[in-house]
């Protein structure tokens, strides 16, 4: 099924949040910079996909909205993808360095559209390269809502009081760890 959905609308929230909720417990800086770093990569990854793939622009937005992408540049580039989509334009991707004016943007832009000649070999295979980036971010995200609840155990214990719904609910972040695959983002018949 595709019951991880709501994935990215809970990135967002958690992101959202992480910024603007100031009696939250934080994440130690090391484990936030995990996090940034990580949520990079895999948004670069989807942003490959989307400019190798046309059809995969719609894929990753029905898992993802544009204000998911945390990287500013990857956000651009999402935003532009995703109106050339909205209107129908399908554009090449060697014709995309037209719709950006900054220079590192138009340079991987380039490189993608390029460099990635081998695309012939996983056209038919990118909704599972998504699908797989996709449980990577949620996966991602999850790290983060355990590493916080961790960080609230240890609080709770130092002062002494009662972890256990703290500990329940590390658990089930746990458990939904666990049970995140790529699979649960795509379809049925491409199940494999």
């Amino acid at each position: 099924g595709r019951e991880p959905s709501g994935c990215a609308r809970h990135v967002q929230q958690r992101r959202r949040r992480r910024a603007t909720t100031e009696d939250e417990t934080f994440l130690p800086e090391s484990a936030q910079k995990t996090y940034d770093e990580g949520s990079k990569r895999v948004e670069e990854e989807l942003i490959r996909i989307m400019l190798l793939h046309w059809d995969a622009i719609p894929f990753v937005f029905s898992f993802m909205e544009l204000t998911d992408f945390y990287d500013h540049d990857f956000q651009l580039i999402a935003t532009v993808l995703y109106q050339l989509y909205q209107n129908e334009a399908r554009t090449e991707p060697e014709d995309l360095v037209h719709y950006f004016k900054d220079p590192h943007i138009v340079e991987f832009v380039t490189k993608v559209g390029i460099s990635e000649a081998q695309r012939q070999g996983i056209s038919t295979k990118y909704q599972k390269w998504a699908a797989d980036c996709l449980a990577k971010l949620q996966r991602l995200m999850l790290d983060m809502r355990i590493e916080e609840i961790n960080e609230q155990i240890r609080e709770r214990e130092q002062s002494g009081g009662d972890t256990t719904e703290l500990m329940e609910r590390w658990q089930d972040l746990q458990n939904q760890r666990h049970r995140v695959k790529a699979d649960n983002f795509l379809p049925a018949q491409l199940d494999s």
